[in-house]
């Protein structure tokens, strides 16, 4: 068997797509969700994403690592019944130890838990306000966490909420439930006229800065420091794994190159169009480009991974993105993971110190 990391642990972020051509559908329509500002089409699944799910999965099952992964479609996965079976097969993986499940927490875990190994589930369970209410979401997260779940909870620092995270921060620690803000990142359109993380006033800041997980986070994500050039380990015990069998280093990022870009996305950053034209004919581009089978980036296969032909590094290598605005991507930064160690519950989060 082919063993694909040097510790023998290997991260995996399981996605919908490598160019975000659609997304899975949603329960939620929230104001400030990124792939519906960017007018990404939702879908449900079909049978053919389980197929693919499988013939993945079948394949990582068979290589000398264990492996934890995360999964997030972009939409919410436990409102699709295809989606769901995709988490189910993947969770009965011998060597996946960990499934970490990206929901809204919408759905009451008594009608869905009963189909996973809970032994091996963490759920990320991202709070909107917009259209859950706390006592509601907080029920389920209980619920979660009695079965023997391993639980935390995130929520999106968008304006209208950053004066409420104080006492959204103080009710879940009265049940002892863990709170981790998510950046909020509008690189190509406009949230109430204004343009985040650079919008945010001075007294959001501080808000943000008091809750944020770390100062390490805040910096990145609040005060938008540049990570281009700075050591990484994604492409060494962490990848991207898409439902088309693409596998990337990170969201963006080929295996083993730290100067790759998706050029074509790079061009159409730097023009100074609206809003509606530049994701018009963004998504126009990615469909022609995916219908024919052509990659904006060269990425590798699932195949090129678990055969050996691609191999992941030995050391950490530069970001090749000016800024990241991922969280699921961040905490692999060398300074972050020289100072906090990565959990062994949940793929895009870390243990504090304190």
């Amino acid at each position: 068997m082919v063993k694909l990391t040097e510790n023998g642990i290997l991260r995996v972020n399981f996605r919908h797509s490598s160019f975000n051509d659609f997304r899975l559908l949603c329960n939620f329509e929230c104001s400030y969700c990124i792939p519906r500002c960017h007018r990404v089409k939702p879908y449900f699944f079909t049978k053919f994403h389980l197929l693919q799910t499988k013939f993945i999965w079948d394949k990582l099952s068979k290589v000398n690592d264990d492996i934890l992964v995360r999964v997030n479609f972009d939409g919410e996965l436990l409102f699709d019944n295809w989606a769901k079976k995709c988490a189910i097969y993947i969770n009965k993986i011998p060597n996946v130890k960990i499934l970490e499940l990206v929901t809204n927490n919408s759905f009451d875990p008594d009608k869905y838990l009963n189909k996973f190994i809970t032994s091996k589930m963490s759920f990320h369970c991202s709070f909107h306000p917009e259209f859950i209410l706390l006592s509601k979401f907080k029920e389920n997260v209980l619920k979660l966490k009695k079965a023997g779940c391993n639980v935390f909870v995130s929520l999106v620092c968008f304006p209208p909420i950053i004066k409420k995270i104080p006492k959204i921060y103080d009710f879940f620690k009265k049940y002892d439930i863990n709170l981790r803000l998510q950046s909020f990142f509008t690189p190509n359109f406009r949230y109430l006229g204004k343009k985040y993380p650079r919008g945010y006033s001075k007294e959001e800041r501080e808000i943000l800065r008091r809750y944020y997980y770390s100062q390490e986070e805040y910096k990145y994500f609040v005060e938008f420091n540049q990570t281009k050039g700075l050591d990484c380990y994604a492409g060494v015990d962490r990848i991207d794994l898409s439902l088309n069998g693409s596998v990337l280093r990170c969201c963006s990022g080929e295996i083993g190159k730290p100067d790759n870009k998706i050029t074509i996305r790079k061009k159409l950053n730097n023009l100074d169009i609206t809003k509606w034209v530049y994701n018009h004919f963004l998504n126009k581009i990615y469909n022609l480009l995916v219908k024919h089978n052509f990659s904006i980036l060269k990425v590798s296969k699932i195949d090129d991974l678990t055969s050996g032909k691609v191999k992941l590094k030995r050391n950490p290598y530069p970001c090749h993105e000016k800024y990241c605005a991922s969280d699921a991507d961040i905490i692999y930064l060398k300074e972050i993971r020289d100072k906090y160690p990565l959990s062994d519950k949940y793929i895009d989060m870390y243990k504090m110190n304190n």
